[in-house]
């Protein structure tokens, strides 16, 4: 007997309709490249950074990978009369079932660039200062074989308007909107919007006092 099925009203369902398939994920060629120049320059500390990200995911984004099946009493039974819906199920004889023709594979990925630039000044010996401003940039989000859409045009023509009657509300009237594919007829492969730069400033000052406590404030982003 398997372990995940469902018996509703004279029906065996085959997963249950609450249990699916764990879809594999699998962190697909992930690297990070970074690098940091520090210089002292009399009573100035400078550091100048780069940071290069490319992350990625490879799953399948369809659930019931085994099928789903369901089993009635039709095939046990002697011209509809008796049979079991269990006895269809051990006989391996569904009444109705689907198995995924694709199991929507993809492999997502996307890139972060980002650049920094600090000084620590020691403005006298009571006071030090710290600021720096950092630029970043963060692709939107790709698929490598461009398998996603990347949008919604409202005005094109829907492929479903020659299979709608055009009766009713309907009459003379066309159906608009459709998804638009990553790569196709000049669509961008990305998904999103994105800043082209992100501007994150920072700055802080602290006495040389060993009871004082720095004050400052800073702006912070982080790949998505």
């Amino acid at each position: 007997m398997p372990a995940s099925h469902e018996r509703i009203r004279g029906a065996i369902r085959w997963p249950s309709s609450v249990s699916t398939t764990p879809r594999p994920v699998r962190w697909n060629s992930p690297y990070s490249i970074n690098g940091t120049l520090s210089k002292l320059w009399g009573s100035h500390s400078l550091k100048v950074g780069g940071d290069v990200r490319r992350l990625s995911v490879k799953l399948a984004t369809e659930s019931e990978m085994a099928g789903h099946f369901e089993f009635n009493s039709l095939f046990t039974s002697n011209n509809g009369v008796g049979g079991d819906e269990l006895a269809s199920l051990l006989l391996g004889l569904p009444a109705t079932g689907r198995v995924p023709y694709n199991r929507g594979e993809g492999d997502w990925f996307t890139k972060y660039y980002g650049g920094y630039v600090q000084d620590d000044w020691r403005v006298s010996s009571k006071l030090s200062v710290n600021y720096g401003v950092r630029l970043e940039h963060e692709d939107g989000l790709q698929e490598i074989e461009n398998r996603q859409s990347v949008g919604f045009d409202r005005t094109a023509v829907s492929p479903l308007v020659s299979l709608v009657p055009k009766t009713g509300l309907l009459a003379g009237r066309t159906i608009n909107g459709g998804l638009i594919f990553a790569g196709v007829n000049g669509a961008p492969t990305e998904q999103g919007n994105p800043a082209a730069i992100k501007v994150a400033p920072r700055g802080t000052g602290a006495p040389a006092h060993p009871c004082a406590l720095p004050a400052g404030a800073r702006s912070s982003r982080s790949p998505r």
